[in-house]
């Protein structure tokens, strides 16, 4: 599943009913992870600070951290992989109709 472990994700019928609610979350999850992929330090202490991470785990793992809003193909392949392993993991309890559970729309609008 490669760099993924952790997806930010809403009802289908929030996207139907409230797509400018939904694309203001997206993009500032967007500009969020923008802003700290290009100011590591500040990322750091953030997670020192509201997370409590001990900062010297943190200096050396920040390289490892790859913050992705976009719902590109190899993310969706990576998320089947990541759901899989939560339901062998007894996570999750069946996996998710993968053919209606990812909507791309306002991720490829925020793209552009």
């Amino acid at each position: 599943m490669g760099s993924l472990n952790m997806i930010m994700a809403t009802h289908r019928d929030t996207i139907a009913q409230k797509p400018d609610l939904a694309r203001v979350v997206l993009n500032l999850q967007k500009q969020g992870s923008d802003y700290a992929s290009a100011h590591p330090s500040e990322m750091i202490n953030m997670a020192v600070t509201k997370l409590g991470m001990k900062r010297e785990a943190v200096d050396l793992s920040v390289k490892n951290v790859e913050l992705n809003w976009k719902m590109t193909p190899e993310m969706i392949e990576a998320s089947k992989t990541y759901a899989q392993h939560m339901l062998e993991l007894k996570q999750i309890r069946v996996l998710p109709d993968f053919g209606t559970f990812f909507e791309t729309k306002i991720s490829d609008q925020l793209s552009v």
